[in-house]
């Protein structure tokens, strides 16, 4: 297992290098220079996922965390295409099945809790004795084994969803 681990982290830093760019199984395997059969082993034994899916699902959650820096001028689609993502709508789509919201409420979210981190930072320095209400958001997960895509087919309510990626349409 621990060389397993060894290539979702080689995975990871790969995507953390270059978030943009094209990374399918071969191209996987051929950076790490082994086989696309062990590249694909060792994701879905560790993490219970296609390469492929990994590598979607990785970059959504850096895309989450880009947009809830809040940052002025920031928009979803420029953290979107920076991260590998052209088509928005398709994006968004995927983007809400393993986040649970859209990106833009993302976004927004976290320009309301950094406005709010402003005016707690004014009154600290006022000296007021009160403080403004305030929830801190949750980080995105270190690994695979930290994503859970189970509950997130629950809260869309429709878990086909997990198994529709790209251009392809659920079936009924």
């Amino acid at each position: 297992m621990s060389r397993y681990r060894e290539i979702i982290d080689k995975i990871d830093f790969l995507l953390q290098s270059d978030p943009a760019a094209k990374m399918d199984l071969s191209e996987l395997a051929g950076a790490m220079k082994i086989s696309r059969r062990t590249v694909h082993n060792a994701v879905h034994s560790i993490c219970g996922l296609s390469p492929h899916r990994y590598v979607r699902v990785k970059r959504i959650w850096m895309v989450r965390n880009q947009l809830r820096s809040g940052a002025a001028g920031l928009t979803v689609k420029s953290s979107a295409g920076a991260h590998g993502f052209h088509h928005m709508g398709e994006f968004s789509g995927a983007y809400r099945t393993v986040i649970g919201e859209m990106p833009s409420k993302t976004l927004a979210d976290a320009r309301a809790a950094r406005s709010i981190q402003i005016d707690q930072a004014d009154v600290e320095q006022n000296s007021c004795p009160q403080r403004l209400p305030f929830s801190a958001l949750g980080s995105a997960p270190d690994t695979c084994s930290e994503i859970d895509y189970r509950s997130a087919a629950a809260r869309s309510g429709d878990p086909r969803k997990l198994h529709n990626s790209g251009n392809r349409r659920a079936v009924a």
